[in-house]
């Protein structure tokens, strides 16, 4: 008795889901509307109204000073100017400075050529060596010196340490 049932139900399986009935089905095709454009670039602009205070991010901001008493001679930004890290902004005149660094120039190159001559004179016998070394030693010690004051001036050309804007300037020529 079930094995009767069982061919029966594949049976009506077969003639449910094929074409025994012979009705021809009509092929549906799905419309969809479509457009065609020519594609163009554009900016879309949103105008925000705010109230508040704008502050830069830690970091973001430099107080700058003068390395020397001097004057100033010349302010070469404006507030609200883009300036970008190692700009120029301002040129100090600083007399004490630039006499320090002419005179420690000189020294140096004094003492420069005292330790060759020194070393010329070991070479002959006619100095000694400790003497020759002093002077070697003090020629260094100048030069450092002379180096120290022109890197101390080349600081009276205040440059800007960050990229950013000049809120405010502080100061005016003279």
């Amino acid at each position: 008795m079930n094995r009767g049932r069982l061919i029966v139900v594949p049976l009506a399986l077969l003639l449910g889901c094929g074409g025994g009935g012979g009705e021809d089905e009509a092929t549906v095709t799905p419309r969809v509307p479509v457009g065609v454009e020519i594609v163009a670039s554009d900016t879309v602009t949103d105008l925000v109204t705010l109230v508040g205070r704008l502050t830069p991010a830690p970091g973001g901001s430099a107080l700058l000073t003068a390395p020397a008493a001097g004057v100033v001679s010349r302010i070469l930004v404006q507030m609200g100017a883009a300036v970008s890290a190692g700009a120029l902004l301002l040129e100090l005149d600083v007399p004490d400075l630039e006499q320090n660094a002419r005179a420690f120039a000189a020294q140096a190159e004094s003492a420069e050529r005292d330790a060759k001559r020194q070393q010329e004179l070991f070479r002959e016998g006619i100095t000694s060596q400790k003497q020759a070394e002093q002077r070697g030693a003090e020629a260094v010690a100048a030069r450092a010196q002379a180096d120290a004051a022109q890197q101390l001036l080349a600081r009276a050309k205040v440059r800007s340490p960050i990229a950013g804007g000049v809120q405010r300037v502080l100061t005016h020529p003279g």
